[in-house]
């Protein structure tokens, strides 16, 4: 389909297809239009047809619609896109579905409340391009559009938030209406009140920060705009700024107030002359239903000097704000005194005495209390109960008895409505996905970038709401909202795709149910690409109004982060998280220290470094590297706001690695107060509960986390304490369960192939970790890969294994470890006696020697040091009886010093707990392998 006008134009501008001319203006022509790639309609709007220069038309609009695009507000219509063509320049943005002002004022004036409520939206909008730096310089009546209800493309209403409002029109306003297309026809007070102004056509708007380009481009002595929505200073060449909006808006609400315009004359001239020195009339004097209030108000909108205006578009609307509040309508209720008479209260009044109402009515006497006085504008003191004299055969403490019930009677119900207002929702948790990049052009190089803003700014500004934790997505490449909360064992999906150009991004926000997928909030808008910061910025200033019933927390915070130390941390934090090549720690760390000096109050840069620290410290066990950990967690609890969880996760994290119970303890009853039910909190508990030797606990405790969480992760996590309380079987199951909501991802796998491993088949376990080493070679499915290799028997290739994790974490004790052990069995033994002493150095440096008993016992095995070795092994076994490998390798330790007895009680308590007969294959089992094979 062609659009309808008087000469032909291209069915497509750029990837947008036009479907109708809407109008025309003295700025260009408006289409109805549709983006098939994020599905939905669009308007697009044509500027340029030859009429003005190239040089200051299209360079005006260009840069303005840059600036407008980063507008992002209810009551301003959405810019999407810039499109250029050889002869024009299109600018597409939102389609509203509803009226234009200007058709509904064609009816006549409005009712002083629709008035109010209307330019309530206006100035809120006025407001938020003034503090972006934006003025509008043409507010009038067409550039108004009224839509229905809330009016607003995001909200969450079964059409899932179009603009269009999901109607098989496309949105077409006004269509098919008995009433010509004025939507305000035949609709109640009460029904419009819903509404929604919003503000379209900036087309002439200024941007302050660019002043004096604007002086250039927009002053060849030429009056841009409409004259009667202009201001004195506009009129007379004079400085234009927010105060000239507050002016036009005066215009524009006096219309809608008397159905007249304020300064039309019958010539330009006079017209220009009316706005310069002319006082109309009060709003009240022309159309007496408005209040004086509110003609004083248009008033002081109208005051030829911008020093009697006010102060700003935020300060108007409180002035309004108070008018709204005289303005609303009366609500009827019963009166008090049972006559069915009726008394007016309002909305306030009706709020304040709700609680007091809903108290018994009857005296203990059988008289009914007086009737209160009817009801003003501020909410009345509750009403005193008053009783008629009691009756003879009354007992004379029965008054006071009634008194003190009724006072009970409202503590319990004061104390009830105290705990519905306090109670703290239960915690949502909301899995964000890998941002969906559309683009391929080259154009959009800086695409990865402006994703990573986009999911940082998703994460920073779920966790500033009330009882919402955003979980990070499995892996990349998985778009089914479904199949990513199942994974993550999420409530919901806050997804993100983007597409875009050389000029702006468009990127769309979708807030899903997890359970069916089903759509509960969607938010289109357009984003600068070379400002990142702001991207992450208009992200989280959006995700208020997808949550409404979650507010802010208290203290919560903002991204105190220079730009240029904004882009290059999301460029670090890309490379790290994909294990970029050629990255190594140290010289990530150095960078990082470095925005650390310029952004000392961006909490992310010390934890980022934290986790950089804490990977190395897990791969190396230098406890050098957690203490550095440790300094970074403190310099990011510095300044992150009270409370913040991502810092107290991590506190609790750290104290157990290092075994401060106190500071772990600490850590949780913080997490635990602040964010009650948040299951993180029991997570590291269980962990804490496995460490001290409670398994049993632990494993309960974890098994709540799961109810509620039922995540992937913790799946993988649960198998691995199964395993080392010697529950195989159930170890397995975890795991499939893992890979149930999460089939190949990679942990899950390696733990599959560790359980093979160990209760399994070698010859398997080395294939699933060749595998894995295929996808990443990590110093731990090296190290796995290796053992496999020297079960099989296959010492050189083991060896060999070794040496390449070893690169990967140098200094390793349990590399180390397993190295001694394949050059011993490879026959060479001075190599071996090497490796094992290599392995006590780093055994006593570990900042959690627990954790190595068992390796250093081997390794003194090895070297004959039979007391430390017997003293080791046996304190493995008193701190975890029930786990099989530290069974297994207390029966190898004995087994190397003599003790058969002891070697051979072990081995059979690892057989029993599922350590697979092929563990003891190798020739240090040799003195106990009579009695192991009489146990098949």
């Amino acid at each position: 389909m062609r659009p309808q006008s008087g000469s032909v134009e291209p069915e497509y501008v750029g990837p947008y297809r036009l479907d109708r001319l809407l109008g025309r203006g003295g700025m260009g022509e408006v289409y109805a239009g549709y983006d098939a790639r994020l599905d939905r309609s669009v308007a697009l709007k044509r500027f340029w047809s030859g009429k003005h220069e190239p040089s200051q038309v299209r360079k005006r609009f260009r840069r303005e619609a840059r600036s407008i695009a980063r507008l992002h507000h209810p009551a301003i219509v959405q810019v999407y896109d810039w499109v250029e063509t050889e002869d024009c320049d299109w600018i597409v943005m939102e389609l509203v579905a509803g009226s234009s002002l200007r058709r509904v004022l064609s009816a006549g004036a409005l009712e002083p409340l629709r008035v109010a409520k209307l330019t309530s939206d206006l100035l809120a909008g006025l407001a938020a391009a003034h503090a972006a730096g934006i003025v509008h310089r043409d507010l009038k009546p067409e550039n108004v559009m009224i839509t229905p209800g809330t009016g607003h493309p995001d909200s969450s209403r079964p059409d899932g938030g179009r603009p269009d409002g999901g109607r098989p029109d496309g949105g077409r306003p006004d269509v098919g209406r008995p009433d010509g297309g004025r939507s305000d026809v035949g609709r109640s007070d009460a029904a419009r009140l819903g509404e929604q102004a919003k503000i379209l056509d900036f087309g002439l708007a200024k941007n302050l920060g660019l002043e004096a380009i604007e002086t250039q481009i927009s002053r060849d002595d030429a009056l841009l705009g409409t004259l009667t929505a202009m201001s004195p200073e506009q009129v007379q060449g004079d400085e234009v700024g927010p105060h000239s909006d507050l002016f036009s808006l005066g215009s524009l609400v006096y219309e809608m107030a008397t159905g007249k315009g304020a300064f039309k004359g019958e010539t330009r001239l006079d017209t220009m002359q009316r706005i310069c020195t002319w006082h109309p009339p009060p709003a009240h004097a022309i159309n007496p239903a408005v209040p004086e209030t509110l003609a004083a108000f248009i008033g002081r909108l109208l005051e030829k000097d911008p020093r009697y205006r006010p102060a700003s578009a935020e300060q108007a609307l409180l002035d309004l704000d108070d008018l709204v509040a005289e303005l609303k309508p009366a609500r009827t209720v019963p009166a008090n005194d049972g006559s069915g008479d009726a008394q007016q209260l309002d909305d306030e009044t009706l709020n304040s005495s709700t609680l007091w109402r809903g108290l018994p009515r009857d005296a203990p006497g059988g008289a009914a209390p007086k009737a209160a006085a009817p009801a003003t504008a501020a909410a009345p003191e509750p009403e005193r109960v008053e009783t008629a004299q009691p009756a003879a055969s009354a007992a004379p403490g029965s008054r006071r008895w009634g008194v003190l019930a009724l006072v009970l009677a409202g503590v319990v119900l004061l104390a009830f409505g105290a705990w519905r207002l306090l109670r703290a929702p239960a915690p949502l948790y909301v899995v964000v996905p890998e941002v969906v990049a559309v683009s391929e052009s080259p154009e959009a190089r800086q695409q990865d970038l402006v994703a990573s803003a986009v999911r940082s700014g998703l994460h920073e500004g779920l966790l500033e709401l009330h009882s919402v934790s955003p979980l990070s997505a499995p892996e990349a490449g998985l778009e089914d909202p479904m199949v990513l909360a199942r994974a993550a064992g999420a409530d919901e999906v806050m997804a993100a795709r983007l597409d875009c150009g050389a000029f702006l991004c468009q990127l769309e926000l979708q807030r899903r149910d997890g359970d069916d997928g089903r759509l509960l909030w969607s938010r289109a808008l357009a984003i600068d690409p070379g400002e990142l910061l702001e991207v992450s910025r208009a992200v989280i200033a959006h995700l208020p109004q997808a949550y409404p019933k979650r507010p802010a927390r208290p203290g919560a915070a903002r991204l105190e982060v220079q730009p240029e130390d904004y882009r290059d941390y999301l460029r670090l934090n890309r490379q790290f998280r994909q294990r970029h090549a050629g990255l190594s720690v140290e010289a990530l760390l150095v960078e990082l220290e470095r925005l650390q000096r310029t952004s000392p109050r961006y909490p992310q840069l010390s934890l980022f470094e934290m986790r950089v620290l804490l990977t190395a410290f897990q791969e190396s066990r230098d406890p050098a590297l957690l203490s550095r950990a440790e300094s970074a967690l403190d310099r990011a609890g510095a300044v992150a706001p009270e409370g913040d969880p991502r810092v107290l996760i991590q506190q609790a994290h750290l104290a157990r690695i290092a075994g401060d119970s106190e500071a772990a303890e600490q850590a949780l009853a913080t997490l635990e107060r602040l964010h009650p039910g948040n299951v993180r909190a029991d997570y590291q508990r269980a962990r804490w509960l496995e460490k001290g030797g409670h398994t049993a606990a632990a494993l309960a405790l974890m098994e709540r986390v799961l109810e509620r969480l039922p995540s992937y992760g913790y799946f993988i996590d649960y198998s691995g304490m199964l395993s080392r309380s010697g529950d195989i079987a159930g170890a397995r199951r975890a795991l499939e369960a893992a890979l149930e909501r999460l089939p190949n991802h990679y942990e899950a796998l390696s733990r599959l192939a560790q359980l093979e491993l160990m209760s399994g088949s070698p010859q398997r376990a080395a294939e699933l970790y060749e595998a894995l080493v295929e996808r990443s070679p990590e110093s731990a499915e090296l190290t796995n890969l290796g053992t496999a290799l020297m079960l099989a028997r296959r010492y050189d290739e083991a060896a060999e294994r070794f040496r390449q994790a070893l690169d990967q974490a140098p200094g390793s004790p349990f590399t180390l470890l397993n190295l001694a052990d394949a050059e011993l069995l490879a026959g060479r033994g001075t190599a071996a006696a090497a490796f094992y002493e290599q392995v006590l150095e780093r055994a006593a440096a570990d900042p959690d020697p627990q954790k190595l008993l068992t390796v250093r016992a081997q390794a003194l095995a090895h070297l004959e040091r039979v007391p430390q070795a017997v003293a080791a092994a046996q304190e493995a076994l008193r701190l975890a009886p029930d786990n099989p490998m530290t069974a297994y390798e207390a029966a190898l330790v004995f087994a190397l010093v003599g003790d058969t007895a002891s070697a051979q009680w072990n081995a059979q308590r690892a057989l029993q707990l599922g350590v697979h007969q092929r563990w003891f294959s190798f020739p240090w089992f040799d003195p106990i392998r009579a009695g192991l094979e009489a146990l098949e």
